[in-house]
């Protein structure tokens, strides 16, 4: 299921707010997005595979908490979201108790050394994630933030 560059993130609030007195009726909550993407996964479990990428920066952590127990997806794509070290904890604790999920992308995500290394001690415990492609993006841009040539981290 690809939901890439759909999500409007003007149309995001950071709260819930049932009773709205903004002029804006389609503003979404961030929290409702993710729980009415976690209760899609939970009511259609022949989804197997979920692409949210380009635009779900704000949703991707509160999602990645509800999904964790999640048993029937297999792949996740999450790259171009801007996520950071921040979505990359979110990243680590989702890895940690999901034992399903073998595929993930998660590269392009501003995610510096410190989200990196979180993400990979999360693998001492998952044995489920079997291709997490190089963040060749986020790591080039790591190594320029310290002053280092990209050519060092191949």
């Amino acid at each position: 299921l690809i939901f890439d560059g759909c999500c409007d993130c003007t149309k995001l609030s950071s709260s819930s707010s049932s009773s709205s007195s903004s002029s804006s009726d389609d503003t979404v909550s961030v929290d409702d997005l993710a729980k009415s993407l976690k209760a899609l996964l939970h009511h259609t479990p022949n989804i197997r595979a979920l692409s949210l990428q380009h635009g779900y920066g704000k949703v991707i952590p509160p999602f990645l908490e509800l999904i964790a127990p999640n048993e029937t997806l297999l792949e996740l794509r999450i790259g171009y979201n801007q996520l950071g070290n921040e979505g990359a904890f979110e990243i680590s604790e989702m890895l940690r108790i999901n034992h399903t999920l073998s595929v993930l992308l998660c590269d392009h995500n501003s995610i510096g050394l410190d989200g990196w290394r979180s993400i990979s001690l999360a693998f001492h415990i998952n044995r489920t994630v079997i291709h997490l492609p190089y963040p060749w993006a986020d790591a080039q841009r790591a190594a320029q933030s310290f002053g280092a040539s990209s050519s060092l981290l191949i």
